[in-house]
């Protein structure tokens, strides 16, 4: 079975993207940010607020004395205080462990040679496909472009890059 090379996904690859698809897609990010920011925020809020007073009331006027407030308050601040201590240890020793490392990388774009072995293309139909702007594929290409290959070894069998390239010539 031969390896599956999924081809890069425009979204990451920006620089294929025109100037009109990343601004509507930036534009798309901001209107859905303001609606959450504008409706699900305060609403989150309201139920907060509606707890805690509910809480309040509940530890302040129902028989609990003063004591028993400070303890229940010293209960949460050792709670409160472990979280942070062990979220705080966590991030330093992450950001001590990862400060020189890269971990971020392009996904590696596939040559034509692989390209035309997994899909069944040959070089011309690739680099029609890289050059056009917009192309209509059939179902039926589509279908053999994605079905499974009969032949395990059609890697080694795909002609080279530059053996059909004119440019590499």
């Amino acid at each position: 079975m031969l390896p599956q090379t999924e081809p890069g996904l425009i979204i990451e690859r920006p620089e294929l993207q025109t100037a009109v698809q990343r601004v509507g897609g930036v534009s798309l990010t901001l209107i859905c940010w303001a609606i959450w920011v504008y409706l699900v925020v305060p609403l989150l809020s309201l139920v907060a607020w509606v707890v805690g007073a509910h809480t309040v009331h509940s530890l302040m006027l129902q028989n609990l004395g003063v004591d028993d407030l400070l303890e229940k308050v010293g209960y949460y601040g050792a709670g409160i205080l472990a979280l942070v201590t062990v979220y705080m240890t966590w991030a330093v020793v992450s950001f001590f462990r990862y400060r020189n490392m890269s971990r971020r990388s392009a996904p590696e774009i596939p040559t034509a040679s692989v390209l035309g072995a997994t899909h069944g293309l040959t070089h011309l139909q690739i680099q029609l496909l890289r050059s056009a702007r917009r192309y209509v594929v059939s179902t039926e290409d589509l279908e053999r472009m994605f079905s499974e290959l009969d032949e395990p070894d059609a890697l080694e069998k795909a002609p080279s890059d530059s053996a059909q390239d004119p440019k590499a010539a």
